[in-house]
């Protein structure tokens, strides 16, 4: 496959994903990444509906061993990545100081 590959993770909803539907339109196969498989098919069936080539990729980018798996399988499937929109995030209703991040 000739066409350039975008990664962007989180990217089953909102901000994340905007910019997989719009790379999908300029013409990017887009891997969806996000931990809620279900979110991340939804946003590949409104990629496909629109004509777009995209592979769907639950993963949770806390875990790194499931990140290389991620790669790996995007890699094989739709072409070596060569974007990447690290978009995954999380929120707290807590001070910035008591979050106890990995």
């Amino acid at each position: 496959m000739n066409q350039r590959v975008a990664i962007v993770t989180g990217a089953g909803s909102g901000i994340g994903a905007a910019p997989a539907i719009r790379l999908s339109r300029d013409g990017l196969a887009v891997a969806v990444l996000d931990k809620d498989a279900e979110a991340g098919e939804r946003t590949v069936r409104e990629i496909t509906e629109g004509g777009g080539f995209t592979l769907a990729v639950p993963a949770d980018v806390t875990d790194p061993a499931r990140i290389g798996t991620a790669v790996a399988q995007v890699a094989a499937q739709l072409g070596p990545p060569t974007v990447l929109i690290n978009n995954a995030g999380l929120t707290s209703d807590r001070p910035f100081a008591e979050n106890n991040f990995r």
